[in-house]
């Protein structure tokens, strides 16, 4: 990114290389700590039985 640059000297280079991997190492471990707390995939929202819905209920299901 540095490499060669007008800006950047080749100490500051590498005060901010080090700087962004420790940010890195850093990041890495609050992923890996977290745990899921969202939706896991299981069978809870599958279909149970395959209705085809025509818009009319017959009677007997209405009363249900």
């Amino acid at each position: 990114m540095f490499r060669d640059s007008v800006f950047v000297d080749e100490a500051r280079c590498e005060a901010i290389c080090q700087a962004l991997n420790k940010r890195i190492e850093m990041l890495t471990e609050i992923i890996q700590s977290r745990h899921a707390k969202g939706w896991a995939d299981d069978r809870s929202a599958d279909v149970t039985r395959d209705i085809a819905y025509s818009g009319a209920q017959p009677e007997e299901e209405r009363d249900q």
